[in-house]
């Protein structure tokens, strides 16, 4: 079937781009996007199939993610768990809330520090300016959040979560 093969590629489509920036603080849409995808090809299942299992784990994921918009995901969640089964719903929103609670606090100082670093300046040679030296001190202050490991990352993610953080920095200083 022509439109299940199109559909596949769209959800692999979203799994690479979530593999590659879903860690930003931007990718709470891309997250929900690909949720309400997974949600509409598990409506027709019971909740112990493995679509319905998928998309929870899924949700598990975002939730743990400091990004934009947590509590709409989180919200989100809620309803779709209570439309899977209510009298289970309460047991599986309990067990992600800790990492969420977390990633909420993480995705708000997070925020605060990438908004005094411009993510979206152009890079440009060195000039001599104090504002070079302002992107480069909020970047290390963001760094330095990073490696704080306020979300309580192994070390595998919390290397993982610094690069990534890291290679954002690149864009604006490349030249620094």
């Amino acid at each position: 079937n022509n439109k299940q093969a199109s559909r596949v590629e769209v959800l692999q489509a979203h799994e690479l781009l979530l593999e590659q920036v879903g860690a930003d603080i931007d990718a709470g849409p891309l997250w929900s996007e690909y949720l309400a995808l997974l949600c509409e090809d598990a409506e027709d299942h019971s909740a112990q199939s493995g679509q319905v299992q998928e998309v929870r784990r899924v949700y598990h994921k975002a939730l743990a993610q400091p990004v934009a918009r947590l509590e709409v995901l989180h919200q989100e969640y809620e309803a779709w768990e209570n439309s899977i089964n209510p009298a289970t719903a309460k047991q599986s929103a309990q067990d992600v809330q800790d990492k969420y609670n977390v990633a909420r606090r993480a995705a708000m100082e997070r925020r605060k520090l990438r908004g005094a670093a411009h993510l979206y300046a152009l890079a440009r040679p060195l000039r001599g300016v104090a504002s070079e030296g302002a992107q480069l001190m909020a970047w290390r202050k963001l760094w330095q959040y990073e490696a704080s490991n306020p979300q309580r990352l192994n070390t595998a993610f919390l290397q993982a979560r610094i690069e990534f953080t890291f290679n954002q920095a690149l864009l604006p200083l490349r030249y620094v």
